[in-house]
């Protein structure tokens, strides 16, 4: 448990023990973070928020405020010693002490600390059905399937059309082994969301409980061809923090937090609301793409970036980054002229503006042509990213092969030596160590 969590419970337990009103500021200094790298927008509004703590240190609302944008711009840990101190000064205040209870979820703290957090909230509002729910999943997380069950029955008698609490209700009862009910409540909730991965794999689960073993395989067999996406709770109070901030500096500032730690649902969701804001921007939907790419959903990759360069409103006829990711796409899938095409083209705007293709791209050009026999121009395609690859062993070795496949074994020998002097032991040394011995 870090140093700065523990300074963060502590500080609140003193304020709330009723600690001097005319302490100084410092003792409660709100946490600083670093903002060299952050998207400028989002590094004013935090200034701004801390600015505001600084001035009125025991006002709950400018704490509050501080954590909710810290929380928004997942500086999780940060946002966590704010919100805790908001609550120290307004314990009777349901938004931060919810919010508290949210993260320290999301950050793994431990489960009863999670718990209390989240009756705290409970005891201040009991009718809201989003904290019944988030106390629910809690629950579930601890390993206390009853109670799990009362938060979900409860929070569902209240809101009723939270896909996400049915979700859980359902899989609380497969936790239960009251498999026949989970089979029923996932088959409605299947029914209403037929394209679900997420729902229908639930419901297999329910049914290899229920010893249906033959419905369970064959609705297994079928998720592959259905979404990824998860549902997710309709949490206003959560939706109220995450729209503080929907700048979009702000929604890019969530998205690569989110993608850096593969939480792709929420990058998606980001990425996607800022390709819709601004359609005549091209950059979201190739970091879309990419996001899909680092998924293994390749084609479905292309595809997006296929309707982007032809759609007239997006400006991306002359953007490489589109062209060239497009380009190694088509070349993975096995399309190896339409890759060279793409390439090609984004070369050729790279040229224009003084640039030049990224080694992802060289690479791409030499697998394509080498895939198509052309295996002089895929050893200078491999030489050309060895000359600028951080790690160019593997691209002299790859133009080495290109090179033996070409006859040119005198110039596959060159290669092999210089890949071997940066990486004697690389797999590949071996491989073509054996074709030049020929």
């Amino acid at each position: 448990m870090s140093r700065r969590y523990l300074f963060s419970l502590y500080l609140a337990g003193a304020l709330a023990c009723g600690g001097d009103p005319t302490a100084p500021p410092h003792v409660a200094a709100p946490p600083e973070v670093a903002l060299a790298d952050m998207e400028p927008a989002v590094a004013r509004l935090l200034t701004a928020r801390r600015a505001a703590v600084l001035a009125a240190p025991r006002s709950a609302a400018a704490w509050a405020a501080y954590g909710a944008a810290l929380d928004a711009h997942q500086l999780l840990v940060e946002a966590e010693e704010a919100l805790a101190v908001a609550v120290a000064l307004d314990p009777a205040g349901f938004a931060h002490a919810f919010e508290h209870a949210l993260v320290g979820a999301l950050l793994g703290r431990d489960s009863d600390e999670v718990l209390r957090r989240y009756e705290r909230a409970l005891a201040l509002r009991p009718d809201e059905a989003i904290a019944r729910a988030r106390y629910g999943d809690a629950l579930l997380d601890a390993g206390r399937p009853a109670e799990a069950l009362a938060a979900f029955e409860g929070a569902l008698a209240l809101a009723p059309e939270d896909p996400r609490t049915a979700l859980q209700r359902g899989r609380t009862l497969i936790a239960l082994e009251r498999a026949p009910e989970a089979v029923a409540a996932l088959g409605a909730l299947a029914a209403a969301h037929p394209n679900s991965r997420e729902v229908h794999g639930a419901l297999a689960e329910a049914l290899r409980s229920a010893g249906e073993v033959a419905r369970a395989a064959d609705l297994t067999a079928r998720l592959a061809g259905l979404e990824e996406r998860p549902l997710a709770h309709r949490d206003p109070w959560r939706a109220a923090v995450l729209e503080l901030t929907a700048t979009a500096a702000a929604r890019y500032q969530r998205a690569t937090r989110a993608a850096a730690r593969d939480d792709f649902a929420t990058a998606e969701r980001e990425l996607a609301a800022l390709a819709a804001e601004r359609p005549s921007e091209p950059r979201f939907v190739c970091e879309l793409a990419a996001l899909e790419v680092r998924q293994r959903r390749s084609a479905a990759a292309a595809a997006r970036l296929e309707r982007l360069l032809q759609d007239p409103l997006a400006n991306a006829a002359d953007y490489p980054p589109a062209h060239a990711l497009l380009g190694q796409l088509h070349v993975e899938l096995g399309r190896p002229r339409e890759g060279l095409a793409h390439l090609a083209r984004a070369s050729a705007l790279l040229a224009a503006r003084g640039a030049a293709p990224d080694v992802a791209s060289l690479h791409a050009e030499g697998s394509a042509l080498g895939q198509l026999g052309r295996w002089p121009e895929a050893a200078d395609a491999f030489a050309a990213a060895a000359a600028s690859a951080p790690a160019p062993a593997e691209y002299h070795l790859l133009a080495g092969l290109a090179l033996c496949e070409a006859g040119l074994f005198d110039e596959a020998r060159a290669a092999l030596a210089r890949g071997r002097a940066l990486e004697p032991r690389h797999a590949l040394v071996a491989t073509l160590a054996s074709r030049v011995a020929r």
